[in-house]
């Protein structure tokens, strides 16, 4: 039996892993650039909280359809955006840019 709303859940919080990678490196890269760079990674830091937002509002509206094993699947999908946010928030304070 497939669950679509749980794959489309699963994929979502693909999206977001990568979403945050990829902003995790504008911020390594961006701090030895120019403001172009600083943009860069002020649009990836919002699409990043626009995606964990839809994953959080994806997740609660399926939750009573997923499965154990869907339950589980997800989880083991969405723990790297944990430590990814987590990633991006110790460089934004070794950076210094907390309070900008």
């Amino acid at each position: 039996m497939s669950y679509p709303a749980c794959e489309d859940d699963i994929k979502m919080i693909e999206i977001t892993v990568s979403s945050i990678e990829n902003t995790e490196r504008s911020i390594t890269k961006g701090s030895d650039e120019h403001l172009d760079l600083i943009l860069d990674i002020r649009d990836g830091l919002s699409e990043n909280t626009f995606l964990i937002r839809k994953v959080v509002d994806d997740i609660e509206q399926h939750f009573n359809s997923y499965t154990v094993e869907k339950a589980q699947n997800l989880l083991a999908k969405i723990f790297p955006v944990f430590n990814l946010t987590k990633s991006i928030n110790a460089l934004i304070e070794k950076l210094g840019l907390s309070n900008a």
